[in-house]
């Protein structure tokens, strides 16, 4: 019995560290987006969700209350991001954890004791879209084009250099 207890604990203490890892992943993204984007609400959102589904809020909630008061946050951000931004790209990735929550809300409670493929890969999936809202929060045409520009103007920079010159017209040449 104490064995059994003690696999289950470290089973648990495994998956407590992935969904760390996973959320300080997601920390660092949003910041990122933060500096290039000077939208604070994205990253607010985030860490207010994750305060309040790590808080005593949700303590004595069960599976398909915690995660339909994550559809619930969601909702709000939905709402917020539909009177603010009116981006559907957006309002697509809220859509999408929205969907994700109320999937998992109807599986827990309807089949709690079955794990379904949503359940186990539940982490990748929220991962995923946030890493889409990210994308489209920090415009990744403007992005790839600054750092086109900065490739070209190192270039021009390089090529201005008589040695570079030299060396690049050589290697064209070299058959």
């Amino acid at each position: 019995m104490i064995e059994e207890l003690l696999f289950w604990a470290h089973l648990n203490a495994k998956n407590l560290v992935a969904a760390q890892s996973a959320s300080n992943l997601l920390v660092i993204l949003y910041v990122i987006s933060y500096i290039l984007t000077k939208k604070p609400f994205f990253i607010a959102a985030f860490l207010f969700i994750e305060i309040t589904s790590k808080s005593f809020i949700v303590a004595g909630l069960n599976e398909w209350q915690f995660y339909l008061f994550y559809v619930f946050l969601y909702c709000i951000c939905y709402w917020v991001v539909f009177c603010r931004f009116r981006s559907v790209k957006l309002l697509l990735g809220y859509g999408m954890l929205i969907a994700i929550e109320i999937t998992m809300t109807y599986n827990e409670f309807t089949r709690p004791e079955i794990e379904t493929f949503l359940y186990k890969n539940y982490e990748l999936f929220v991962v995923v879209v946030h890493i889409y809202i990210i994308s489209a929060i920090t415009f990744t045409r403007k992005l790839v084009r600054d750092t086109s520009d900065l490739v070209n103007s190192i270039r021009c920079v390089l090529c201005s250099s008589y040695n570079y010159s030299f060396i690049w017209y050589n290697l064209r040449n070299f058959h």
